[in-house]
């Protein structure tokens, strides 16, 4: 919730994959504000990717993955 009080109020986040933090994350963000997504793949993930406006990857454990050479691809700022 934090992240939150450090963005505009219009800013939306959307969450996605079904990572073990999951459960724990989504009851603490106003869905108001936040979207949880789960797992997307093919054209829904290039969707996802394409319509947004950056691309975060907050990982405690992989430094460089695939997922931002497909944020990078498809246009998305990382």
């Amino acid at each position: 919730s934090l992240v939150l009080e450090r963005i505009p109020s219009q800013t939306f986040l959307c969450i996605i994959g079904d990572g073990p933090y999951r459960q724990t994350l989504e009851p603490r963000f106003p869905k108001e504000r936040v979207h949880f997504f789960g797992f997307l793949g093919g054209d829904e993930l290039a969707t996802a990717y394409a319509s947004a406006d950056y691309f975060i990857y907050a990982s405690v454990s992989e430094t460089f993955g695939q997922v931002y050479l497909e944020a990078m691809a498809s246009g998305t700022p990382v």
